[in-house]
C-alpha cells in the first residue's frame, strides 16, 4: 500500500522492484517486536475481533450453544422415557434440568437448591404425560419446543426472584454489569491518559525536528533538522514508528470506550424493560387463584428474552475487556536493542521542551488558511480514487502527519484516517 515502493498492477512485471519489496518484507518479518510490526499485529487482531455488535453477540452465543450441543443432541435422540417415575424418566428429567439451567446461564445445576428450583419450574409447565408426548415428536419440533420450555422455565425463575421467593444461583446481572462498567471505564481513562502522554511527547519531538523544505514551486519535502549529538537517523525513525503505534493504540482504546458507553446506555434501557415486564406479569397474576397458560406463558418467555439481552451486554463487556488485555500485551512486546537508550533518545530529542497536546497544536494552526484557488498545484485526492486502496478488502487505520505551510507560518497538526 505504500506508494513509495512503486508497486501497482501496472508494474508487477518489474522484477527488480518486486525482489526489493520481498527482501524488505522478509527483513521486517525477522523483527517481530519492532513498533511497525506490532502496529500491524494490533490492526489485524482488532479487525478480526471487533466486528459489528450483533455479529459479535451472535458469535458469543454460538460459543455457548456449541458447548451444550452434545447434551441437546442427547435429549433430542430420546424416543421413549418408559413408565412414570421410572429410571429412564428420571434420567431424562435430569438432562432437561441440566440443559435448561445451563442454556439460561442462571446457576449451576449440580447445586441442589438450583436443581430443585429448576425442577419445580419445569414440572409446573410439563407433566409426566407431556414429557412422553414431547419425546414422541419429530427432531425439529423437539428442538424448537426445547428452547421454548427453556425460556419458560427461565422466565418463571426470574419472576420468582423478582418477587423475592427464590432465584437460587441467579446472578444480579444488571448490578454486576453497572459495577464492572464503572470500574473498567475508570481504568480506561487512566490508560488513555498514559497513552496520550506518550503520544504528546513523541509528536512534539517530530514537530521540533522535522521541517518542510521547498523543493520546487509549492512542492515540499520534510527533512530532519538539528538532531542532538549521539542521536542517529534510525533513532528518529523509531520515534516515528512508536508514535504511529501509540496513535493506533489510542484509536482502538477510544473505539472500545465508545462501545462500552453504549453498553451503559443499553443496560439502563434493558433494566427499564425488565421492570415493566415484571410489573405486567405481576398485575396479571396478583390476587388470582389461576391464570390461563396462554395468557401468562408468553410473558414469562418475554421476560427471559429481555434478561438474555442483559446477559449479552455482559458477554460483550467481557469480550471488550479481553481485547484490551490483548492489545496491551502487543504494546508490551516492543523490544529495543538497548532498552535504556530509548528513554535517553527521547530525552535528548525533546531537549527539555514542554510536550504539546493535540489541543495546543490545533490552537496554533487554527488561524492558518488553506486557499486551494491560490495554489495552482492543489489537488484533492480521496481514497476512492486510488486503486491500490480501493481494492484492499480490510479496514485501514493509521496516524498521519499533516503539515500546513502558508508563507512564513509553519504549523503541525495530527490527523487520523479510518
Amino acid at each position: 500500500m505504500d506508494p513509495t515502493w512503486g508497486l501497482s498492477k501496472n508494474v508487477l512485471h518489474n522484477r527488480h522492484k518486486i525482489q526489493r519489496f520481498v527482501k524488505y518484507v522478509t527483513f521486517k518479518l525477522g523483527h517481530q517486536f519492532d513498533p511497525d510490526i506490532i502496529t500491524l499485529k494490533m490492526q489485524l487482531y482488532f479487525t478480526l475481533n471487533c466486528e459489528e455488535r450483533n455479529e459479535m453477540i451472535k458469535k458469543l452465543r454460538t460459543q455457548v450453544s456449541t458447548k451444550l450441543l452434545p447434551l441437546q443432541k442427547d435429549i433430542l435422540r430420546v424416543k421413549t422415557v418408559g413408565a412414570l417415575d421410572s429410571k429412564p424418566m428420571r434420567k431424562f428429567y435430569k438432562k432437561l434440568i441440566y440443559y435448561m439451567t445451563l442454556h439460561s446461564g442462571m446457576g449451576n445445576p449440580t447445586h441442589d437448591n438450583v436443581y430443585k428450583e429448576v425442577q419445580t419450574a419445569l414440572r409446573s409447565i410439563m407433566t409426566d404425560q407431556e414429557v412422553k408426548d414431547y419425546v414422541s415428536r419429530t427432531g425439529s419440533d423437539k428442538r424448537e419446543r426445547l428452547n421454548e420450555y427453556s425460556e419458560l422455565v427461565a422466565g418463571i425463575r426470574l419472576f420468582n426472584r423478582f418477587c423475592g421467593k427464590s432465584g437460587e444461583g441467579i446472578d444480579d446481572v444488571p448490578k454486576m454489569l453497572r459495577k464492572a462498567l464503572a470500574a473498567m471505564l475508570q481504568e480506561l481513562q487512566k490508560l488513555l491518559l498514559n497513552i496520550m502522554q506518550r503520544v504528546n511527547v513523541l509528536t512534539t519531538i517530530l514537530d521540533i525536528h522535522y521541517l518542510p523544505k521547498r523543493m520546487k514551486s509549492n512542492t515540499y519535502e520534510l527533512y530532519l533538522v538539528n538532531p542532538p549529538a549521539g542521536v542517529t537517523v534510525l533513532d528518529v525513525e523509531r520515534i516515528k514508528k512508536l508514535l504511529v503505534m501509540y496513535r493506533q493504540y489510542e484509536i482502538f482504546v477510544r473505539q472500545i470506550m465508545a462501545r462500552m458507553t453504549k453498553i451503559e446506555d443499553r443496560e439502563e434501557e434493558i433494566s427499564e424493560k425488565l421492570k415493566k415486564m415484571y410489573d405486567r406479569i405481576n398485575d396479571s397474576v396478583q390476587y388470582k387463584i389461576a391464570v390461563p397458560a396462554y395468557q401468562v406463558f408468553p410473558m414469562f418467555r418475554e421476560l427471559a428474552k429481555i434478561w438474555f439481552r442483559m446477559q449479552e451486554e455482559a458477554l460483550l463487556l467481557s469480550k471488550y475487556n479481553d481485547m484490551l488485555v490483548s492489545l496491551s500485551i502487543y504494546v508490551k512486546q516492543i523490544v529495543y536493542p538497548e532498552y535504556e537508550r530509548q528513554d535517553w533518545v527521547i530525552e535528548q530529542l525533546l531537549g527539555g521542551r514542554q510536550p504539546q497536546t493535540d489541543a495546543d497544536r490545533m490552537r496554533e494552526s487554527s488561524e492558518v488558511p488553506l486557499v486551494p484557488s491560490e495554489d495552482p498545484e492543489f489537488k484533492l485526492v480521496t481514497t476512492e480514487q486510488l486503486d491500490f486502496i480501493r481494492k484492499v478488502d480490510f479496514e485501514f487505520k493509521c496516524a498521519l502527519f499533516c503539515y500546513q505551510v502558508h508563507e512564513q507560518s509553519i504549523s503541525t497538526r495530527q490527523c487520523e484516517e479510518d
